[in-house]
Parts: C-alpha cells; structure tokens; sequence
C-alpha cells in the first residue's frame, strides 16, 4: 500500500469513505425500540472487517491529515458500536430494571468488542510511529515543499494518536464488569500485546477513577 499511484490512492480513500458512509447509516438506523435485533448483530464478522479496513487506512494514509480524518471517523463508530447505535440512550440501560433497546445490542454485540481491542493493539504495534509516519508523508510531496510541511504533518499525526487513544475508551468501557471478557482478551494476546493491553487498561481505570465515572 505504501507504493501507491494518487490514482489508487484516491480510490482506496473512496472506499473508506463509503465504508464510514455505510456503518454509519447502519448505527444512525437502529430504532429507540424493536422486537428484533438489527440484522447487523447477527453478522459480526462482516461489521468488524470494516473496522479493520477503516482503522487500517489510518496508518496507511498518504498525509497526516487525511489519517486525521479517518481516525475520527474510526472513533465516532468505535463509540456507535459500543452503545449498540447513535442514540444518546444505553447509559441507562438496567437503570430500574428496564433495559433499553441499544443495551439488548450492546449485549449480543459485546463479546466481539475484544477483537476490535486486539487489532486496534496489533496495529499499534505494527506501525513505526509518529516520525516514521512523517517522513513517509513528507517523501510524497516535492522537495521544496518537504520543509514547510514537516512541522503540520508532525502535529496531524500526533492528533492521530491521541483521537485513537481517545476512541477506544467506549471500547474499554465494555469490559467494564466483565472479567471473563479481559481474561479472554488477555489469555488470547501474545507479547507484547498482552502488556500493551495490560497498560493501556491501567491508564483507562485511572482515568475513569479521576473523573469519578469509576
């Protein structure tokens, strides 16, 4: 992917697009209630291959800021698939014995959560970081031009690191009461995922104790 022509390049980032387009309107669709499940959930497997396209396509982007761009996307869903659709209802799920719609979904969905940590910490490993992924930019654009972009394409990807941090808290937070689900995750990581995972975990319930949501 790294040796791709603009023109394919600019089709790639059409597909992603369409991608973001179609899980979008996937989560945006899930109804305030139903007797039946959305189709979706039964389908895990197609959902979380587009996860990984997308979430792929932001270390594989040409410039930091179209990683930018695909990083918000990827964390706007992350957090849609974690409360089972977009609307601003699942927090109250099993509040007064009543479970909403979104927290059925969060239930048949929540076991595959894990796979989206462990390829968010796969591709964490495997990208080279910030600097590498500013040289490989920088070598894309003309000589004379090089200079002047380094210091935006450095803080582009730096955002990118922090908007992905950001967007696997609601991912986290599914694990929340759920040993069997981090035991399963952990037991199923080899080194150095596993302690790339075991922090990562840390730093989130240390978060989450400081700002009291713990």
């Amino acid at each position: 992917a790294r040796g791709r022509s603009p023109q394919s390049a600019a089709a790639a980032s059409e597909l992603l697009g369409s991608a973001y387009g179609a899980l979008s309107a996937m989560f945006g669709a899930v109804p305030q209630e139903g007797a039946r499940l959305p189709p979706w959930t039964r389908k895990p497997h197609v959902v979380l291959e587009v996860f990984k396209a997308l979430l792929e396509g932001v270390y594989d982007s040409r410039s930091g800021a179209e990683a930018a761009r695909v990083a918000s996307s990827v964390a706007r869903l992350w957090e849609a698939y974690a409360q089972g659709g977009t609307r601003l209802v699942a927090q109250s799920a099993g509040r007064a014995g009543k479970a909403t719609y979104q927290a059925k979904i969060q239930r048949a969905t929540k076991g595959f959560v894990i796979m989206l940590i462990a390829h968010a910490l796969d591709q964490q490993r495997r990208w080279a970081g910030i600097e590498a992924a500013v040289k490989r930019s920088l070598t894309r654009l003309e000589p004379d031009r090089r200079g002047g972009a380094r210091n935006g394409e450095t803080q582009s990807w730096k955002e990118v690191v922090g908007v992905l941090q950001t967007g696997m808290v609601p991912l986290l937070s599914c694990l929340d009461g759920s040993d069997h689900l981090k035991q399963s995750l952990y037991a199923s990581l080899r080194e150095p995922l596993s302690t790339m995972f075991k922090e990562m975990h840390e730093g989130y319930q240390k978060r989450s104790k400081y700002s009291g949501e713990a």
